[in-house]
């Protein structure tokens, strides 16, 4: 089975992120979906094999959660409403809600 394969937005130039591109792209999202999940043909209708497949990214964005949830893929990551709790303010939040009092950094 091959595992690689070369994906082109060279038709959309502009400066948005990828994900997005993709996202909004239909030809292109049908393919990716069609490499995950190969369509077969089971008593004349088409049918998709279900597959446990992921989506993994270095940086979360809505974009990204839009179009996993387009590929119906899960997310092996915080959603990008998640990230917040990550970084230093969401954590002062979390401390200053539960303790009254965030700790010196």
């Amino acid at each position: 089975r091959s595992r690689v394969h070369m994906l082109s937005t060279s038709a959309d130039i502009s400066l948005r992120p990828l994900s997005q591109k993709v996202s909004e792209d239909k030809t292109l999202l049908r393919y990716i979906e069609n490499v995950i999940r190969p369509r077969r043909k089971s008593r004349g209708s088409k049918v998709y094999q279900h597959v446990n497949a992921g989506m993994t990214v270095f940086t979360g964005s809505t974009a990204i959660d839009k179009l996993a949830r387009k590929l119906r893929l899960r997310l092996v990551e915080a959603s990008a409403d998640d990230l917040y709790w990550g970084t230093k303010q969401g954590r002062y939040v979390i401390f200053t809600l539960d303790h009254g009092t965030c700790p010196a950094t």
